[in-house]
């Protein structure tokens, strides 16, 4: 028989995950309507490449500085509070981006809307495990993602199908607002601590000096500067890199749609095989590569099933790598939940510094306008991330 202090939890469980996930999904949704209405905007704002795709990344900008000190700032005062401003200044640059009239203040806007997005993923850890079994942080971690990739499809996929850009925006800000309301009402307050777990918390010093010491914490940080820079890269140019091969804009956005279905299978059924059968880290190894060669030349295969294919397993690959870097510091020997805040912000800081820098001052800048080598660069950089998980522990199978 239930009990209704087991239903409290069951509900506390699910509202909380309610809460994660939107807030995980509002601010990638308005990033990646930009992916199809890219030949739009690149025309209408007169961009460059390197233009555009620093617009796509600018969401990372903010967590690139507050992912670190907002790991620790939750250790201390809790996630409700920290992560609830964050989704307010979100919801203030999606308001903003609706008004931008020209490329400074749409880039703005763009770094406004992406501050709750690196404090939420670099948080992750530390808010799912407060409810869950760490053993499960991973998996119930992915299927937030999931879901976030099920948006961000929708975004890829209709936006370009919208009468304007004003309108997708309109849409964005209405998600935003409501995403506002519904984190302060369905996170649950904060415990109280009594004098002798406050005085049993280690201090930032410790928490800094434990997580910057620990190899595998900058394992998993390469790791995911390399994905996340990948992603970032592959998705603000593919349907650009269809378009230039003769592709109707709209054509091409649902075509790159295809790989977040691919990050859609890899973020939900791969997580539960590394479950089962214990070697995480092979098959982080094995779909880095992967990702590595589909990124590299998918977007330069015929027209058809073998252009979706090899766009559907890009996405495998890199969907599968994501969320469990993003996961695994829990499980890192030396961490735990105690660390898993602070671990978590320096871990997102890598990653989300690699979704800034990669895709523009590294890729665009090696590339110029050339598409070709542009991911070609972009591809090399998962064979890195295929190093870097080759060499994290044991324990994270």
């Amino acid at each position: 028989m239930v009990t209704e202090r087991e239903q409290r939890k069951k509900k506390v469980k699910i509202l909380l995950f309610m809460a994660f996930t939107v807030a995980f999904a509002v601010p990638n949704y308005s990033q990646y309507q930009f992916s199809p209405l890219a030949a739009r905007i690149i025309e209408q704002y007169s961009l460059t490449n390197g233009q555009f795709t620093s617009l796509f990344s600018a969401p990372l900008i903010p967590a690139v500085f507050l992912s670190f000190i907002s790991g620790v700032l939750v250790d201390k005062y809790g996630f409700k509070i920290i992560v609830g401003i964050s989704i307010v200044i979100t919801a203030v640059g999606a308001i903003v981006k609706v008004f931008a009239g020209n490329y400074t203040t749409l880039y703005i806007s763009m770094v406004l809307v992406g501050v709750s997005a690196g404090i939420v993923v670099s948080n992750a850890a530390k808010i799912i495990g407060s409810v869950f079994d760490p053993k499960k942080v991973g998996l119930i971690i992915s299927m937030a993602i999931t879901i976030s990739t099920a948006v961000m499809i929708a975004a890829m996929s209709t936006t370009a199908l919208l009468p304007s850009t004003k309108f997708a925006f309109v849409i964005v800000a209405c998600f935003a607002l409501v995403n506002v309301v519904f984190w302060y009402a369905a996170v649950p307050k904060r415990r109280k601590r009594n004098t002798e777990e406050l005085a049993a918390l280690p201090s930032i010093k410790k928490c800094l000096k434990t997580v910057l010491s620990n190899k595998y914490v900058w394992f998993a940080g390469i790791g995911n500067f390399c994905v996340c820079g990948t992603m970032i890269a592959l998705n603000s140019l593919i349907s650009a890199a269809l378009v230039s091969r003769g592709m109707s804009e709209a054509s091409a956005g649902v075509v790159s749609s295809v790989s977040m279905f691919g990050n859609l299978a890899g973020s939900l059924f791969v997580p539960f095989i590394a479950h089962k059968t214990g070697k995480l880290r092979f098959i982080l190894v094995v779909t880095s590569i992967v990702a590595a060669a589909g990124t590299a030349f998918s977007w330069l295969m015929p027209f058809g099933p073998i252009l979706y294919i090899s766009l559907f397993l890009t996405g495998v690959g890199l969907g599968t790598v994501l969320p469990q870097l993003v996961a695994i510091n829990i499980k890192i020997p030396g961490i735990g939940s105690t660390y898993a805040g602070t671990a978590g912000g320096f871990v997102a800081t890598l990653q989300l510094l690699g979704g800034v820098v990669m895709p523009t001052h590294i890729a665009a800048a090696i590339a110029g306008e050339s598409l070709y080598v542009y991911f070609i660069v972009s591809g090399a950089f998962m064979l890195v991330c295929a190093v870097a998980m080759a060499l994290l522990p044991k324990e994270v199978d």
